[in-house]
Parts: structure tokens; C-alpha cells; sequence
């Protein structure tokens, strides 16, 4: 992730975080992260099983 962090693409949900898909079916993951360019640091934000439903912002921001 430090090195290719800018491969995920932006999530639907929100601009502010991208996602890359790990796994092969069924056992597919959504990482879900944010880049935080200043500080040089990558946050995982969430791992979801990608049949999961979206996530919530009001989880992840907590």
C-alpha cells in the first residue's frame, strides 16, 4: 500500500477515500483507505467482504 497507494480508485461513496479489491471470488475484500498526502501516511479505513452492503461514513469517521 506505501508504494502503489494512489492505484485503488475513489469510492462511490465518498471522494475523500479510494478502495482496492483483494481476493478471489467468493472470497473478495474491499480495503478501504485514505491517503493522507501531508503527513506521507496511508489509513486503512475498513476491510469488507465485498458482498457486503456499502459502509457509512458516520462508522468510518469515528
Amino acid at each position: 500500500m506505501d508504494q502503489l497507494s494512489a492505484r485503488g480508485t475513489v469510492t462511490p461513496e465518498d471522494p475523500r477515500f479510494r478502495q482496492v479489491l483483494f481476493g478471489r471470488k467468493p472470497h473478495t475484500y474491499r480495503i478501504i483507505y485514505r491517503i493522507e498526502a501531508k503527513n506521507k501516511i496511508v489509513r486503512i479505513m475498513q476491510i469488507r467482504h465485498g458482498a457486503r452492503d456499502r459502509f457509512q461514513l458516520r462508522k468510518v469517521n469515528s
